[in-house]
């Protein structure tokens, strides 16, 4: 919890702050767990505080909040506090994948460094929620969002040292990225339900394939321009896709791992041998994948 100390400052001298942060040597591990994980439990934190305002405010209604509270709210808060950390993770990744474009070499624990203190006044804002006059008020929440872009052109220009006529554009691209990664969940959901109330006619169809076909082809000449950077930069979109499709879909799996362990009981011995048997394949295949793909030594970042 020691890097807290850094939340104030980033915010009251943000110039002066990132220099000392450059200067510092934090691993992604002691950042995620010192920094990014208490930070973004704030938003959780001050959503429970605001429903347990409103219960106690309205007794009345207390049993059938508490009940919502438990199966809908708090499944989708957790799940929301999860996808974060996942998002965090993978747009480190990919923005250490699209430093070459900017004439700076890759360095992924900088930039986990410029997203986790970047992102600090989005977590702040937060707080606002928990206060019943502010909690419908989006005023604070969009102010921080203009800070935090601040933040990102500064820390990516000092931290990734990326010169001035180009961190404009790398602050764009980052901040498109964050801002697609938060509306994620939403859009995949809005088309589900899109494509489940709606038959598309033959001109938006071909509409639709012509732009596709033409975004191909644009992918295809980026790659053929800046070659293995784009691809793991393809890579890890892809990665944070998927990713956030899953965390859009936690409240319903989490539904289902409930059921299925309400009815374990009931199940046959075959049934239950056959999941330990697939349980115990997916810990193998995970591990190899880890092993394969994952570890790597400890590097100079590590203290």
């Amino acid at each position: 919890m020691v890097l807290l100390k850094h939340a104030l400052p980033i915010l009251l001298r943000p110039t002066f702050e990132w220099s000392a942060i450059s200067a510092k040597t934090i691993t992604p591990f002691k950042l995620f767990l010192g920094y990014i994980i208490p930070l973004s439990a704030i938003r959780p934190v001050a959503s429970t505080i605001l429903i347990v305002e409103f219960v106690h405010n309205n007794p009345s209604i207390q049993e059938e909040w508490v009940g919502f509270y438990w199966k809908s709210a708090f499944p989708n808060l957790i799940a929301y506090y999860v996808w974060q950390l996942m998002a965090i993770y993978l747009l480190a990744h990919f923005v250490n994948c699209i430093a070459p474009l900017f004439a700076r070499e890759r360095n992924y624990p900088l930039g986990l460094k410029v997203l986790g203190f970047a992102l600090t006044p989005i977590w702040f804002g937060e707080i606002f929620i928990a206060i019943p006059v502010f909690s419908l008020d989006t005023s604070m929440r969009i102010l921080s969002l203009f800070y935090s872009g601040y933040l990102l052109y500064l820390g990516l220009s000092i931290l990734m040292n990326v010169s001035s006529p180009k961190v404009l554009l790398y602050t764009g691209i980052v901040a498109v990225a964050l801002w697609g990664t938060s509306k994620a969940p939403r859009i995949a959901v809005s088309i589900d339900e899109y494509f489940r109330q709606h038959v598309l006619d033959q001109n938006t169809k071909t509409v639709i394939v012509v732009l596709l076909i033409l975004s191909v082809v644009g992918l295809t000449v980026l790659y053929q321009r800046y070659g293995k950077a784009v691809r793991q930069a393809l890579l890890y979109t892809g990665m944070v896709a998927v990713a956030l499709w899953g965390t859009s879909k936690a409240p319903r799996i989490a539904v289902a791992i409930d059921e299925f362990f309400r009815r374990w009981p009931s199940f046959d011995e075959s049934t239950k041998t056959m999941i330990v048997v697939l349980l115990i394949l997916s810990v193998v295949g995970l591990t190899v994948l880890y092993e394969r793909y994952c570890k790597k030594p400890r590097s100079n970042f590590d203290d």
